[in-house]
């Protein structure tokens, strides 16, 4: 769960620091995930905003509502890209939970981007997030290169909760079509931070597949989508599916 959510803020904010157009962007998502034990569906529905300048600053905040675990949580997050030169760049994100039944009451994400040439850039970063009864850090390090209309990623992710610690890969190969649309695939292998319970973090070998994209349907409108597996060994297995909207201008 901490994995996947880094990996979409990293996604989401490590574009190469070079010119380009900006934009201010506005969207809606929501979604499902089933999970096998018969339990009960994970739902939740987000509403979010970025705006990007034309050096590649980029500032982004969303709401966000969960249900888990028969429980409910909301959260806001607020985060940054600020390209502080032509090659480092630095990544900032905090998001906070209220009610934080089973989402952490806070959490803060830092990180740094190099960019070695033109389309190359490495990253590293650490979140620390504290729950109710419990906190856990998690460590990234990885690389990814622009080659064409393809982006291809690797990132090592190193978690730990209490004594105990994990690590885990995951790989990436993203499409471009258009200006603005992608199709991606992310496979993920190894120990992971996971939620098993409202108040219950462990670490827990896990493996998982997804596939995201955006698809533009003009100049303004585009849909998104996320499909996606995750198996957590002696657990439960969760597959799920997101759909959302997004308006540029």
């Amino acid at each position: 769960m901490i994995r996947s959510f880094i990996a979409l803020v990293m996604i989401a904010c490590s574009l190469p620091t070079l010119a380009g157009q900006a934009y201010t962007e506005i969207g809606a998502l929501a979604g499902a995930e089933n999970i096998t034990g018969n339990s009960a569906a994970w739902r939740h529905q987000e509403v979010n905003w970025e705006h990007r300048e034309a050096d590649a600053t980029t500032y982004y905040t969303a709401v966000r509502h969960d249900e888990r675990f028969e429980l409910n949580d909301s959260s806001v997050k607020g985060g940054l890209h600020w390209p502080a030169s032509k090659h480092w760049a630095f990544n900032g994100e905090l998001t906070l939970s209220p009610e934080h039944h089973f989402l952490p009451k806070d959490s803060l994400f830092a990180g740094l981007d190099f960019t070695v040439t033109r389309g190359w850039i490495l990253h590293a970063g650490i979140r620390h997030s504290r729950y109710q009864d419990s906190q856990a850090n998690v460590a990234t390090l990885g690389a990814e290169a622009y080659l064409g209309a393809w982006r291809i990623a690797y990132t090592l992710f190193e978690g730990t909760i209490g004594g105990a610690s994990g690590a885990s890969n995951l790989v990436q190969a993203d499409w471009y079509y258009g200006n603005r649309s992608f199709v991606g695939l992310g496979l993920v292998h190894g120990r992971e931070v996971e939620l098993i319970g409202p108040t219950r973090l462990v670490v827990t070998p896990v493996n998982g597949a997804s596939l995201n994209g955006e698809h533009a349907l003009s100049n303004h409108w585009a849909i998104t989508y996320t499909l996606g597996t995750t198996s957590l060994q002696d657990f439960y297995t969760r597959r799920g599916i997101s759909v959302g909207v997004a308006y540029r201008y």
